[in-house]
């Protein structure tokens, strides 16, 4: 399974509310936050952004070795529509996946006192 599988089963498992609700005796509008699943996807989604920059890199390298051994008006043109053509999406990937983490961490760190404040609860109930 791909990482890219593995996050997005991640999100659907979030989501599934429905095997939830019947667990937890929730029932429909009730909002279930998971602290463990926030920080878990956060972290995938920082090493996604990584796989992404390291393929740019390998895919940089590989440019680099064409462009050295083809220097001619055609091969500096080809170059450039690849350069142009490839990079700049994995770029723009790895920026959206950077951005997701970061909203991911946001939500956690909002949620933190709510997460802090039921563990309380639950160990004062459990005395």
């Amino acid at each position: 399974m791909s990482k890219i599988e593995a996050v997005k089963g991640t999100i659907v498992g979030t989501l599934n509310t429905a095997e939830v609700m019947s667990k937890e005796g929730l029932k429909e509008g009730d909002v279930l936050i998971d602290e463990q699943n926030l920080a878990m996807l956060a972290n995938e989604f920082n090493e996604l952004a990584n796989d992404v920059r390291n393929l740019r890199k390998e895919v940089q390298e590989m440019l680099e070795e064409l462009k050295n051994g083809f220097d001619t008006p055609a091969g500096r043109k080809f170059y450039n529509s690849c350069a142009s053509g490839l990079l700049t999406p994995l770029d723009q990937q790895a920026t959206v996946m950077d951005h997701i983490a970061e909203n991911i961490n946001t939500a956690k760190n909002m949620y933190q006192p709510v997460f802090e404040e039921y563990r309380e609860i639950v160990n004062f109930m459990n005395q």
